[in-house]
């Protein structure tokens, strides 16, 4: 509407304008008025988008040419104006098939008017000043097509680039989500090897005591027999040292047997908190996260299953009492022989913290293996930190 507006308070300028100069008799001077208000009116009729009922805008045109007919001049040549406002609409608002159209309809009409003021006389001066407002109405259609197809391009330009944008935005997200992937599968190799370790060491220490250590506890029995059996004392001094090293070869495997026992104890923790917290999303849709360092760190298998318990009730507590969305738990090898387990999740609150069964029953599992437990409650998450002694 603002255009209409400029548009209808310059035609109304320009028409005070005319009339004062043409002293125009009472019944033309009503014609004048009515034409340039049917001008005015016109556009508005049309609205903002200025592409509604298009043949109204050859009614506009015809009004500016019956607007020269009705001047006392051969021209008026504030009309050329009015000319000028039905061009800039024209090419700025309508499609190109209207344009070429209504732009050659103003052109003829224009050229008409010149033409029919040719009857009160032809010479150079008016001849010059045809031309002249032709070649203006022209170059400003051409101007104006040239501003419409510059801003045309700017806003494909624009629509362009943030697509493109959007296209960087999305591709960023999906290297994130990558990386984040990679990271996650290399960790999950490193795990998967670990794993593979363990139970090739598993496999071994169960073939060594199942192989060699029936071999040398055979050979010892067989040495024992031999023993027995012989009378010189230097040789039974010699089966004695024979039967002493053979059982400390067994009694030193039997040692490395049991190491890799406590070890794979560490591979059981893993696999069950692994499918237990899987398990715990799947159902409370809590995301959980394990980061598991104990592999190589020998322990019990009392303290596994307490640690184990452990993180089981922190998951049910977390599922009871809090509207967590993440579930951490982590554990560590301490340099003074310690494992440190340390579980948080992000359901926070400004309460205070109350010691339940639950809690309870984690501090006293704790207490019993000479460890030291802490609970901690915000607004930024529960956290529990254990501390067990290897």
């Amino acid at each position: 509407m603002k255009f209409n507006t400029i548009k209808g308070v310059t035609i109304l300028i320009a028409m005070l304008i005319s009339l004062v100069f043409e002293t125009a008799s009472q019944s033309r001077l009503f014609v004048l008025i009515g034409l340039s208000g049917i001008i005015i009116a016109l556009s508005f009729i049309r609205g903002s988008s200025h592409r509604r009922y298009t043949w109204t805008l050859f009614l506009e045109i015809i009004a500016v040419f019956l607007l020269n007919q009705y001047t006392r001049f051969n021209v008026n040549y504030l009309y050329i104006l009015f000319n000028l406002w039905i061009l800039a609409e024209i090419v700025l608002y309508q499609n190109v098939y209207k344009v070429v159209l209504l732009v050659t309809s103003t052109l003829m009409v224009s050229t008409l008017a010149f033409i029919q003021s040719f009857n009160y006389g032809v010479n150079y001066q008016l001849i010059t000043q045809a031309f002249f407002v032709e070649f203006i109405l022209i170059l400003f259609s051409v101007m104006l097509y040239l501003y419409r197809s510059y801003q045309e391009e700017k806003k494909r330009v624009n629509r362009l680039n943030e697509q493109l944008i959007d296209q960087n935005a999305a591709l960023k997200k999906a290297n994130d989500k990558m990386q984040i992937s990679n990271e996650a599968l290399e960790v999950a190799n490193l795990e998967i090897e670990k794993l593979t370790k363990l139970k090739e060491r598993s496999q071994f220490a169960r073939d060594l005591h199942d192989t060699i250590g029936h071999e040398l506890t055979g050979l010892i029995m067989s040495l024992e027999v031999l023993k027995l059996s012989c009378e010189d004392e230097t040789q039974i001094r010699g089966l004695q040292e024979s039967i002493d090293q053979a059982r400390e070869i067994l009694r030193a495997m039997r040692d490395m047997v049991s190491a890799n026992k406590d070890v794979i104890s560490h591979e059981n923790l893993y696999v069950a908190l692994k499918q237990k917290m899987t398990h715990f999303s799947e159902q409370t849709a809590i995301v959980t996260k394990l980061n598991f360092q104990l592999f190589d760190e020998p322990t019990t298998e009392v303290i596994s299953d307490v640690l184990y318990k452990v993180v089981i009730e922190s998951m049910t507590n977390t599922a009871k009492h809090s509207r967590a969305k993440q579930f951490w738990v982590s554990f560590q090898s301490l340099s003074d022989g310690e494992i440190l387990l340390k579980i948080h999740d992000d359901g926070g609150s400004d309460q205070a913290l109350k010691l339940g069964n639950g809690l309870n029953f984690i501090k006293e599992r704790v207490k019993r293996l000479g460890g030291e437990v802490t609970f901690e409650l915000d607004i930024y998450g529960f956290r529990t930190t254990v501390k067990v002694p290897m």
